[in-house]
């Protein structure tokens, strides 16, 4: 079965340690509408890059008004819309 937009199963199960671990952040940032991003990130960028700007994502959301996922999206270049 696929989600409406057939980009994924509705219940995705990750293949590999990269994939799960951007299944862990897209549902930390509360964002998995745009796990696809998170996966084609996690395949582009070596993993110490992809931590750090989610650590700087959340902390910067701590302080400010935007979302985490957004920051972190922006951070690594993938900030297009669905």
């Amino acid at each position: 079965m696929t989600s409406s937009s057939g980009a994924l199963p509705l219940t995705f199960h990750p293949q590999n340690m990269s994939q799960l671990v951007a299944l862990h952040l897209a549902r930390r940032f509360d964002d998995l509408k745009r796990l696809p991003q998170y996966l084609d990130i996690f395949e582009r960028h070596p993993l110490p890059e992809v931590i750090s700007a989610a650590k700087d994502a959340h902390a910067a959301a701590e302080v400010g008004s935007e979302r985490a996922g957004d920051i972190f999206l922006r951070r690594l270049g993938e900030g297009r819309p669905l």
